[in-house]
């Protein structure tokens, strides 16, 4: 990404969500700690406990969810490799499409074999245009070595069983998937479509590896050990809420709005997250130079920016000489909600959330209201780029600005 321009612009989405993640999971690590968030849910267990006494429909709730968890302990691995590499490795998603058309045309289901390879050739085209192959083929090489490392012999299946214990046989199969894969290049996959025969696909060492993942993943979940212990949670966890809430009448909860759209609302707040620091509720441009750092590819600032902030150039967007860009609010945010508008009480767009505080990294499991904030865009930072830094006032002609 950064030797080619081009590679780094078909790249920079995924590398920013990996980056975003592996940070996320970093700071609700630490957090989880320093908020102390289990003796938190201890302390709730215990209450639900002393309330569940006597009472038969909620006797068995803790000791269900404690041995469901038990049950699925030991796939969790399979569980999460299977969702990130068998779909999110851009050349394995697509060699993932060609099995499902397998299982399609195995299961003789015509519907849903029309309907996967309509897609394929699209999704093809995209991928081709876009992927560097030597990016892919590290990138699998590499998870390939974490799964060795994370999955257990007794887990795997075919060919991932040959890889041995410590990883030993990755390199064989690397350099046979490039000598003889079809997906490896534009011009091996375009050669092999024109005489198209999913027999001969299926015997491609990706389209084995891809199949042999999914296999182990559904050899795991489809033990009736798992899928018991699964039924068994899910059960245990709504009369675990139902409890909780009877137990707390006169606690607010959320609903449970997963898939939908959704509305938190708050205020614009300070902070302080320890004692003898506070953060104001919001930046400006200033900080933005005071972070500068040519070194650094996210901290390095557009010289037209810089031009203006030295002319302090902020033209109806600034406030007492200042720009500002950032603004917190106690807020709920979670993945997904980047890019949010943020409205006030009359209805204005005023921002646009885009992350959470590094000190509420836990607010997913656990809502701390004293610390836990949203970081927003400020909209005046946006429509000052728009039009005083790059000149695309006639996007600022075609809104309403209420001051």
């Amino acid at each position: 990404m950064d030797k080619d321009v081009e590679v780094r612009l078909h790249y920079s989405s995924k590398y920013a969500q990996v980056a975003n993640y592996w940070k996320y999971f970093i700071g609700q690590t630490k957090q989880l700690k320093a908020n102390r968030v289990a003796d938190k849910k201890r302390k709730l267990e215990e209450e639900f406990t002393k309330y569940a006494a006597g009472k038969a429909e909620y006797s068995n709730v803790l000791s269900d969810i404690e041995s469901s968890f038990k049950a699925t302990n030991d796939v969790i691995y399979i569980k999460v490799y299977y969702s990130e590499f068998v779909r999110q490795v851009g050349i394995n998603a697509l060699v993932n499409l060609y099995k499902q058309m397998w299982d399609a045309k195995n299961s003789g289901n015509d519907k849903m074999y029309g309907a996967i390879e309509n897609a394929v050739k699209p999704t093809a085209e995209e991928f081709y245009a876009e992927s560097s192959m030597e990016i892919e083929l590290e990138t699998l090489e590499e998870v390939l070595k974490m799964y060795v490392r994370d999955i257990p012999m007794e887990q795997r299946v075919g060919i991932a069983r040959t890889f041995g214990a410590d990883g030993s046989g990755i390199d064989a199969f690397m350099s046979r998937v490039r000598t003889n894969s079809v997906f490896v290049s534009k011009e091996r996959y375009e050669e092999a479509m024109k005489n198209f025969d999913l027999e001969k696909i299926s015997q491609d060492p990706l389209f084995i590896l891809v199949k042999d993942l999914a296999n182990a993943y559904s050899a795991a979940m489809g033990q009736d050990a798992v899928k018991s212990a699964n039924a068994k949670l899910a059960v245990a966890n709504r009369a675990f809420v139902k409890g909780v809430r009877e137990m707390q009448p006169n606690k607010k909860f959320y609903p449970n709005a997963n898939s939908t759209m959704r509305l938190t609302y708050g205020n614009v707040l300070a902070y302080d997250p320890r004692d003898g620091v506070h953060y104001d509720y919001f930046t400006t441009l200033d900080g933005v130079m005071q972070k500068e750092d040519p070194t650094n590819p996210e901290f390095v600032v557009d010289p037209r920016i810089k031009e203006l902030w030295e002319k302090k150039d902020y033209g109806q967007y600034g406030v007492n000489g200042k720009l500002p860009v950032n603004f917190l609010s106690n807020n709920d945010i979670t993945g997904g909600n980047s890019g949010s508008p943020v409205i006030n009480a009359n209805g204005e767009l005023i921002g646009t959330a885009f992350d959470g505080n590094w000190e509420a990294m836990s607010g997913d499991i656990y809502f701390e209201p004293n610390i836990q904030r949203t970081i927003s865009l400020d909209v005046r930072y946006t429509l000052w780029l728009i039009d005083k830094c790059y000149g695309a006032t006639n996007l600022i002609n075609e809104m309403k600005l209420v001051k």
